[in-house]
């Protein structure tokens, strides 16, 4: 699967991108917390934002093939 940084999320991670293996299918949550363990960094923000093959999903959707494309997008302010 190939999960995408944006904003605050690359500085974090240092990472524009980057390819993973990992057992599916899981939920967004599960994905969640695979990556904070990954990037502790992340528990940090108040808030960060998952797509999925370019749309924004729920913590309850379900992730289930590895060609799926996963962004991950900082928090909105809104003004």
């Amino acid at each position: 699967m190939e999960i995408r940084y944006f904003g605050i999320a690359h500085e974090i991670t240092n990472k524009n991108s980057e390819s993973i293996v990992i057992k599916l299918p899981l939920t967004v949550t599960q994905l969640r917390k695979i990556l904070s363990e990954a990037y502790p960094e992340l528990n940090k923000l108040r808030s960060y934002a998952i797509a999925c093959d370019e749309h924004y999903v729920e913590d309850s959707y379900i992730i289930d093939s590895d060609k799926t494309r996963v962004a991950v997008l900082p928090p909105v302010s809104g003004g």
